[in-house]
């Protein structure tokens, strides 16, 4: 029984559906702060971070990364390809109903998504600012601009925790990543090392909980949203504080990306009681 779940949670992250489902539950947590939802561009998103993923994990494989991930994707190639165009044809035919401003931020993040493993990756630095940046205009910017919110401080302030949040949890996968990275990226754990990367994360993750406190202090997020976001940032950074290059993927690809999902889940029972 063991075994099969570990299969099963095998597969769920190795073909991207975890991460994809991580990226969408920040995006449902931008709808429930934001009073707003819009089920195309969730949709869009889902099926568009499977894709990015998949495509950029086939790009690095090839260039002859060998680790357990990159064997099992090598195996199953069929399924990442199917799944890949699946997510294409879906995306493709949300994308044509998108507003023309939402089109453009699409198109900028594509761009940089295609550029990610051939150029852009090998930048110092630029990894982990390109992964946090992307994932809030995809988790949170679309809404605001295919729903035509109205562009107040509150939004800006919710782009800065955002931003904070995936910049603190993109760098233990760094942390995961650093024997790999050593000899070919700069990035913030190659550079300061495993135990000061720690501390940068936590850093980025105390902003974020100063932004959010700063909306709560407007009255933008109610007491229980507020409190929810306490035990989140608990949890998180616990998961940071723990991260150790020698643990298995399994650890980062499921437990800190796990916590976008928390995120979502204590936003929508606070939402609940409110």
């Amino acid at each position: 029984m063991i075994e099969y779940l570990n299969k099963y949670l095998i597969f769920y992250i190795n073909t991207n559906f975890f991460v994809a489902l991580a990226v969408l539950c920040l995006h449902l947590s931008s709808e429930i702060l934001l009073g707003s939802n819009n089920y195309e561009v969730s949709i869009f998103i889902f099926f568009a971070t499977i894709l990015t993923y998949n495509f950029q994990r086939l790009v690095i494989i090839q260039k002859g990364i060998d680790n357990k991930k990159g064997s099992w994707i090598r195996k199953n190639k069929k399924i990442i390809y199917f799944l890949s165009i699946l997510s294409l044809i879906i995306t493709f035919f949300l994308f044509l109903n998108f507003k023309f401003q939402t089109q453009i931020v699409i198109i900028f993040c594509g761009i940089i998504s295609f550029l990610y493993p051939f150029l852009l990756r090998s930048i110092p630095y630029l990894k982990i600012f390109i992964i946090s940046i992307v994932w809030t205009l995809i988790s949170l910017t679309l809404l605001v601009i295919e729903n035509e919110l109205f562009i107040d401080q509150n939004i800006y302030y919710l782009h800065m925790s955002r931003f904070c949040f995936v910049f603190a949890i993109t760098i233990p996968f760094d942390i995961r990543d650093i024997l790999i990275d050593f000899k070919n990226i700069k990035t913030i754990p190659v550079v300061f090392g495993e135990k000061r990367s720690k501390y940068i994360s936590a850093i980025f993750l105390f902003l974020n909980q100063l932004i959010l406190l700063k909306l709560y202090l407007l009255k933008f997020i109610s007491d229980e949203m507020f409190y929810g976001t306490i035990i989140l940032l608990c949890f998180t950074t616990v998961l940071i504080m723990q991260s150790k290059s020698n643990r298995k993927d399994i650890y980062f690809s499921f437990g800190v990306e796990s916590t976008s999902v928390l995120m979502y889940i204590i936003l929508f029972f606070s939402s609940c009681i409110v």
